[in-house]
């Protein structure tokens, strides 16, 4: 007698998507009790023949009516077996005789009954001998079942075989579930906790997603500086793992517990149609991690900085390469290492700039211009990571912008348009009516203005690209974390658009137009 885990996810599962335990405690009935049996005897009602009218094909046989109540907690049922539809009453079938068996005649009998009202949900039954025998579903002491008003020639007769004892339950039981988180330094915090009440089957299920995901972001966002080329290790990645106990008696008290393995949650998730998938399954194809990407196509300008996410699935690797090759616009192209890791340990999630600016790609060849670049991670020679191509936009957009943003897979991302844009400052402000005493004076005027504040606001588009990479934008739309670059800064933005304007220039391009909103409001101004 112990309570168990039924249902748990992989050993790694993406925070916002369903991460559901299921738990299971055999305390839920404390007495199984026992069912109501009774059976009504039809020895008595037997094929007696009114009489017999005969003609040149056929002999035809009419039998005796007869009927009687059946009350089965206090609820009468009456029954009739006769050739007229019974009025309130429900019908029995004449046995069709003698070319019907009593045994079938029995078994539409049994049918009749069960199907009045709703003893069907009450009893079961069987035929045995010249009896049908009832027995409740339920173990419920309430039940009991007599008979009334019989047909004196043709007799029903009741017996009852077994009292019902009810089934009890044991009493205040509840699934105590804590979820406990396990820091770098191996210390545990307790981080959300609830009393499930368990189903009758004594079952009982809680998705942890909403707190893992808290969890995972607990630590804040991971910084990210436009000038520091620094690989960073991911605080969205956590440990945890759950304990569950029974709960049960009067007073109530805790029994017996069990602890669960240790998980691995990474902050992110996939769209519906893909949970069908395991975090493993959606990262790696053939033992290869690949970086944490929602979008294949990536086109970027050349002073961009650029960040790549890779969660290591494998044993610690140790001397790990950054590597890299660019193309110029001559063809060429030049390979060179751009990083070297020490170690990125198992479960770990590395941020690695790789801007062309970061990785230092543009002092190799000054003069060139380099026209796109890959990026991968090799240790020992051999390749660990699937390979990303970056293409390189060179034409000078006179409006161009960067965001960086955290994709659906809770890596960072940057992107930039290059349509044009427009800034708006909305205020909102509240105004009163000031009363002025004596003769009325223009000068001191009546409408005043309080409480102004302002905000500022762009209309901004994204210039035309490529179908893909406008699909790519709704990643970004869905953030809830994005940032704008401002004179080599971050800056917290909203998108402030209700709906998102999408237009076409005839040639197979596509654009975006929408408004993006400061994070914060200004109430006064002093200039700097």
């Amino acid at each position: 007698m112990a309570i168990s885990i039924v249902k748990q996810p992989n050993k790694v599962s993406w925070s916002r998507n369903p991460v559901v335990f299921e738990f299971h405690t055999d305390q839920v009935i404390l007495e199984v009790g026992q069912p109501f049996k009774f059976s009504l005897d039809f020895s008595q009602v037997d094929n007696i023949v009114d009489y017999e009218l005969h003609t040149p094909d056929k002999t035809y046989y009419y039998y005796l009516d007869w009927s009687f109540s059946l009350i089965v907690k206090q609820t009468q049922f009456q029954f009739s077996c006769e050739y007229a539809s019974p009025i309130n009453k429900f019908q029995i079938p004449h046995r069709i005789g003698p070319t019907e068996t009593k045994q079938d005649w029995l078994i539409k009998v049994k049918n009749a009954i069960l199907n009045a009202f709703n003893l069907s949900s009450l009893f079961n039954g069987e035929i045995d001998g010249q009896k049908i025998k009832f027995t409740s579903i339920e173990n419920d002491a309430s039940l009991d079942a007599q008979i009334q008003d019989v047909t004196t020639d043709l007799p029903v007769a009741i017996e009852t075989t077994q009292t019902p004892v009810s089934k009890t339950y044991t009493p205040n039981l509840k699934i105590f579930v804590e979820l406990i988180a396990i820091d770098p330094l191996l210390a545990e915090h307790s981080i959300v906790s609830a009393a499930l009440v368990p189903d009758t089957n004594g079952n009982a299920s809680w998705d942890f997603s909403k707190p893992l995901s808290s969890l995972c972001l607990s630590d804040g966002a991971d910084v990210l500086s436009v000038e520091d080329s620094h690989i960073i290790k991911s605080k969205s990645v956590k440990r945890f793992y759950l304990r569950a106990s029974e709960l049960f008696g009067e007073p109530q008290a805790p029994r017996t517990s069990v602890v669960t393995d240790q998980f691995i949650c990474v902050y992110g998730g996939l769209p519906k149609d893909m949970q069908n998938l395991s975090f493993e399954e959606s990262i790696s194809e053939n033992g290869v991690s690949r970086f944490l990407n929602t979008a294949q196509e990536r086109k970027v300008i050349p002073d961009q900085p650029n960040w790549l996410s890779w969660f290591n699935l494998n044993e610690t690797y140790t001397e790990v390469k950054v590597e890299a090759e660019v193309v110029y616009n001559n063809g060429t192209a030049f390979s060179f290492t751009a990083y070297s890791i020490a170690e990125i340990k198992q479960f770990e999630k590395v941020i690695i700039p790789v801007g062309l600016a970061q990785i230092d790609a543009n002092n190799y060849y000054p003069e060139l211009d380099i026209v796109s670049y890959k990026v991968w991670l090799q240790v020992d020679g051999e390749k660990i990571s699937d390979v990303k191509q970056f293409d390189v936009d060179d034409t000078l957009h006179q409006y161009q912008r960067v965001f960086l943003f955290q994709n659906s897979v809770g890596s960072p991302k940057t992107l930039y348009t290059s349509g044009k844009k427009a800034i708006s400052y909305e205020i909102e402000k509240s105004n009163a009516i000031i009363s002025q005493t004596g003769n009325f004076d223009l000068k001191k005027g009546e409408n005043i203005d309080l409480d102004i504040v302002l905000e500022n606001k762009e209309k901004i588009s994204t210039g035309y690209k490529s179908r893909n990479e406008i699909i790519s934008f709704r990643d970004f739309i869905l953030s809830r974390w994005k940032l704008a670059l401002i004179s080599k800064e971050w800056w917290p933005i909203n998108i402030s658009s209700s709906s998102i304007d999408e237009s076409q220039d005839g040639n197979g391009l596509y654009a975006l137009s929408f408004e993006i909103s400061s994070q914060h409001s200004q109430e006064q101004f002093f200039d700097k």
